[in-house]
């Protein structure tokens, strides 16, 4: 439902929409009626027989441009205006959708609302779905040439995992995925056609999605049970089929709504260069077949394609994007070319490097519609899996339980892979997409081809018409430019983490602690990345802020600027350099920073709430008024740091190189809060923290506590560079 109408205005529009001439003649104003005179007596009084179903409010189209949480209140004000809140009658809402702030927030939700939340599977109920599975397949009650039929075999087979799911209950851990009643069916399904190492399937939802899509490409889009197809079959299989998967995956997420008309598809895949669109216009391969397939719901009137779950297009979504990663370094034979010279920091890439070639696909496949989280989940747990995929023990066991998995990479082509992200967030840093690239014409430079971003935008745009009279909106430059930044910051800062955790950054951290460690950092090799020399071992890690302390809060802010997603909030960057950054002001709300360096780093009225800070290094860092509420700072070490007026509401006991001065510094606190040994609750933290604010000075002198120098911008360090290029034009 189009939520840019009110709220009739968008009902009548769906169904004429979806139910073909036959819904031309829909009366919204008599529905109105109806809904609002017609009454039935109850136990409470009377109200509307009528009762609206609004399924999938998570789903929200976000084609227009603005932020997910401004079309949530719009869809939601509407309902109240037009069906709660009204005083002639009472009429019954129901809304489901996945669980999130932004509804909270929205002010839908009254004292008087009944939330109902889908909870684990209790594993007596799991273990009666097996039995009944089981009863309900063998045998089939049905049987023929075009029946599928499967089995589950001996059910003892899967008593180990039922016991440890029944034993972790309600706490389920890596096997969420048998406590979900659409996932745990997928399971059972994939675990079926296996002959052993069945807890592999559901180490994750990802890794099940994983399976099931080796299983199902190799048998042409038919479940994981059914028959191979003869040699003399036209079904689509194998590589090609994923690739087609990948691409309606990729168009489904940019169109944003969960179905996609024929003809927008058509273009989509057209401009995407993903899966075989010629496939598709043949008489073997007609898009009417696929889109039954396995993945798909039934193709309708209108053609329009809608996966059958909208799960299984966020996985096909995150695997694409890591497969164009891993073409990438395929096309560079699994070498880096050069960084490119700082002076040219506004010159796009040549048009035969590679990292223009991925810019062009990253570009098109991140910049329509934010990176969610549920993708975001399944592009992490890929790239964990994929960099130490090389290893022999891991490649055999997947290539065992796998039908046709993707083929893997070397360490040197992650290596490579890596390098590019860091240019391309270098890229990306710099605006070169916002920037016109001059041409030496007769002698003259002309500026008459638009910025890569004005493409950009047309990519994202609704490209068909589809019996619409009022042309589609259009998305900003700056939407466009913050979709793809904070992509582009995940993707860069999860490669190289994954890569350092291969080459076992985690023992060095519990070797010789996040501060020894980080004290062999330099700058490079790149400009955004930093090493860090343990031992034989050299570890390249990201460094978002580049050669100016500034530039990662001028980035965080310019994304963050354009209204369609809060950055950095929520992400992913474990292993990241941000020694002497100036940070003052950010927001890293439940944001994965283990073993960070924020050495000499400015982050004054900084928000860590929640975030995960576990074994980063704090030397001598400047925390004046930063929140730190419920922040896991279990082996971080916060030597000689400045904690001047901090919110210290979180467990300190496993802190490294805390002082009683620090904590007597420190604004508020709860007396209940633990400690490292032979250290006290200072005396004006409360049981209930007071919502006091006292400039340095007093706080110095109220505590009694000799002034130290002053510290208002972080130390000059050799780290950075004086260099004139980039942001400040």
């Amino acid at each position: 439902m189009r939520v840019d109408l009110e709220l009739f205005d968008g009902i009548k529009d769906t169904i004429v929409r979806f139910s073909g001439p036959q819904g031309a003649d829909f009366n919204v104003d008599t529905l109105r009626e109806k809904v609002y005179s017609e009454i039935v007596p109850v136990s409470t009084g009377e109200i509307s027989p009528y009762v609206f179903i609004f399924d999938g409010w998570d789903e929200i189209n976000l084609s227009a441009d603005e932020g997910f949480q401004k079309r949530v209140d719009r869809l939601l004000g509407s309902i109240r205006r037009n069906l709660t809140d009204q005083n002639r009658t009472t009429v019954r809402v129901i809304i489901t959708g996945r669980p999130s702030a932004a509804i909270d927030r929205s002010g839908v939700l009254r004292e008087q609302t009944k939330v109902l939340l889908t909870r684990a599977v209790h594993p007596t109920a799991l273990r009666n779905y097996v039995q009944r599975l089981k009863d309900a397949l063998d045998p089939p009650q049905f049987d023929g040439d075009a029946i599928q039929s499967w089995t589950l075999g001996a059910v003892e087979r899967y008593e180990p995992l039922l016991s440890r799911y029944e034993k972790e209950f309600p706490n389920v851990g890596t096997l969420q995925v048998l406590g979900q009643p659409l996932l745990a069916h997928l399971a059972m399904r994939v675990m079926a056609s296996l002959p052993d190492d069945i807890e592999a399937v559901v180490a994750s939802p990802t890794s099940l999605y994983r399976h099931l899509t080796d299983l199902t490409c190799k048998r042409g889009g038919k479940p994981p049970n059914a028959a191979q197809a003869s040699r003399a079959s036209t079904r689509l299989e194998g590589e090609n089929l994923r690739s087609l998967l990948h691409g309606v995956a990729l168009s489904i997420t940019a169109h944003g709504t969960e179905a996609i008309p024929e003809d927008e598809l058509q273009l989509r895949l057209e401009s995407l260069g993903i899966g075989d669109l010629h496939a598709l216009e043949s008489d073997e391969y007609p898009l009417s077949r696929l889109m039954v397939s396995f993945y798909f719901k039934q193709a309708g009137e209108h053609s329009a394609c809608e996966f059958l779950h909208k799960s299984f297009r966020e996985y096909l979504t995150a695997e694409a994007v890591v497969e164009v990663l891993k073409q990438y370094a395929r096309r560079c034979n699994e070498t880096s070319p050069p960084e490119k010279a700082s002076n040219d920091y506004w010159r796009d890439f040549a048009a035969e490097d590679p990292r223009y070639w991925l810019t062009r696909k990253l570009g098109e496949m991140l910049s329509a519609q934010w990176l969610t989280t549920p993708v975001l989940n399944h592009i992490l747990e890929l790239l964990r899996w994929e960099v130490g995929r090389y290893r022999k023990d891991r490649d055999e066991r997947d290539r065992h339980l796998s039908g046709v998995p993707t083929r893997p990479l070397s360490p040197a082509g992650w290596m490579c892979i890596r390098d590019a992200l860091a240019d391309l967030w270098d890229w990306w840093g710099e605006g070169v997409h916002l920037r016109a690239q001059p041409e030496l014409k007769q002698k003259t430079w002309n500026l008459d081809q638009p910025p890569f971003v004005s493409e950009l935008c047309k990519l994202a745009t609704r490209r068909v018409n589809y019996k619409r009279p009022t042309p589609p909106p259009t998305k900003r430059t700056a939407t466009i430019d913050a979709q793809l930044g904070a992509a582009l910051f995940q993707l860069c800062a999860a490669v190289h983490w994954f890569i350092s955790v291969d080459k076992a950054w985690l023992n060095a951290v519990k070797d010789v602690g996040p501060r020894n460690l980080w004290a062999n950092v330099s700058p490079g090799p790149r400009r955004y990345q930093a090493t860090v020399v343990h031992g034989e071992v050299k570890f390249i890690q990201f460094a978002p802020t580049g050669r100016s302390r500034y530039y990662f809060r001028n980035y965080a802010q310019r994304i963050a600027g354009s209204g369609v997603g809060k950055f950095p909030e929520f992400t992913f960057m474990p292993g990241a350099c941000f020694r002497g950054a100036g940070l003052s002001d950010l927001r890293f709300i439940s944001t994965e920073m283990f073993s960070c360096c924020l050495d000499d780093a400015y982050m004054g009225y900084c928000d860590f709430t929640r975030c995960d800070l576990e074994s980063a290094s704090l030397y001598d860092a400047n925390l004046f008024a930063t929140g730190l509420f419920q922040t896991n700072l279990d082996g971080a070490d916060l030597t000689e740091a400045n904690l001047y007026s901090a919110n210290l509401r979180t467990n300190l006991d496993k802190v490294l190189g805390l002082t009683q001065i620090q904590l007597a510094t420190t604004g508020e606190g709860y007396k209940a809060t633990l400690l490292p040994q032979n250290l006290k609750v200072p005396s004006h933290w409360q049981t209930k923290s007071p919502k006091v604010s006292l400039p340095v000075n007093a706080i110095n002198v109220y505590f009694d506590i000799p002034p130290g120098p002053a510290k208002t911008d972080p130390p000059e360090i050799n780290w950075f560079e004086d260099d004139e290029s980039s942001e400040a034009d």
